[in-house]
Order: C-alpha cells, then sequence, then structure tokens
C-alpha cells in the first residue's frame, strides 16, 4: 500500500510537470522568452569544450502553429565565430505540422535582453531572421528536432553581453518573437 502511494505521488509529480509544459507550448503564441542560468559557469564549461551547445524547452507559434525550440553556442560555433554568442532557431515536429504552410516562412526577430532596473534606460540587442525557402533549416523536420538550426553565428560579442544589465544575476534572457 504505502509502495502504490509513493508510485501515485511520483506520477502526480511527472503530470503536473507535463501539463505545465503543455500550457507553456500553448500559450506561447511565438513570443517566447528563454532565461539561460548560471551563464558563467556554462561559458566556462563552452570554452573548455565540456559543452558546445544549449537547447531551451519546446515552443509553439500558436494553435495551429509551428513548434521551435532556440539553440545558443555560447562561445561560437567555429573558430570565426570564438568569443560571440550564437542565437539558433530549430524547427522541431509538432502536431499541427500536416495543416502548416512549408517551408518555414515567417520572420523571427531575436533579442537579448537588457534587464536594467530602469525601463527607459533598457538596449536589447535585437536582429531579425528572414526566411529564405531554399534553406534546409526551414523544410518540414524529418527527425524530432531538425538537426540544423537557422541563425547567426555571430550574434553579439561575449564582451558586449558583459556590459549594462545582459547578464544581470548571471542570468542571460533572450526573447524569441515568430512575426507575420
Amino acid at each position: 500500500m504505502k509502495i502504490d502511494i509513493e508510485r501515485l505521488q511520483e506520477e502526480l509529480v511527472e503530470t503536473k510537470s507535463n501539463l505545465a509544459l503543455v500550457n507553456r507550448l500553448s500559450l506561447a503564441n511565438g513570443d517566447f522568452i528563454w532565461e539561460v542560468r548560471n551563464f558563467n559557469a556554462c561559458l566556462s564549461d563552452a570554452r573548455c569544450n565540456l559543452r558546445d551547445s544549449m537547447y531551451s524547452e519546446a515552443f509553439s507559434t500558436g494553435n495551429p502553429g509551428y513548434k521551435l525550440c532556440v539553440r545558443v553556442n555560447l562561445d561560437g560555433v567555429d573558430d570565426r565565430s570564438r568569443n560571440y554568442l550564437s542565437v539558433y532557431v530549430h524547427l522541431m515536429q509538432g502536431e499541427y505540422d500536416n495543416a502548416m504552410k512549408w517551408p518555414f516562412n515567417r520572420r523571427i526577430k531575436i533579442s537579448v535582453l537588457d534587464r536594467n532596473p530602469v525601463r527607459g534606460e533598457r538596449r536589447n540587442i535585437t536582429d531579425i531572421l528572414s526566411p529564405q525557402p531554399n534553406i534546409t533549416a526551414l523544410q518540414r523536420p524529418k527527425e524530432w528536432k531538425s538537426p540544423q538550426g537557422y541563425g547567426f553565428a555571430k550574434f553579439v560579442s561575449i564582451s558586449r553581453l558583459s556590459s549594462r544589465y545582459y547578464l544581470a544575476g548571471d542570468i542571460l534572457a533572450i526573447r524569441i518573437r515568430v512575426l507575420s
């Protein structure tokens, strides 16, 4: 009896976690903020080749919509982008893929958020990805997550991130907005 109660409690915790994820997915509507916590430790790991990339949880552009995630390489993707934050968006298989138009053709606004406590002094670092239909990364994913992302190898230098409030509390906040 005691084992059954413990098992049921574990299943309840897992179900609540899954429900929270489903709610985040369905409410994202193409506007998603991802926080990379312990940024400096993660950057140190990247520079020591312990971890080359990090992925966000999945989010959706709507219901129905495309399913995506974000990848960052904290120390670039190659020698030319070393000392830069690389940011890529990956398409993922989703339940509405049959109803969606392919290739993915929406513009994506990527921002590193300046979390200055004085709202009027915030200076986000922003760039926009424009779709190009011949890009493999924008085709319908054949795997659970497209292995190729679409983004910027040199989104922002690590030295610039260290200025202002981009790493307040050792947290890097990245906002993704899927535009029409």
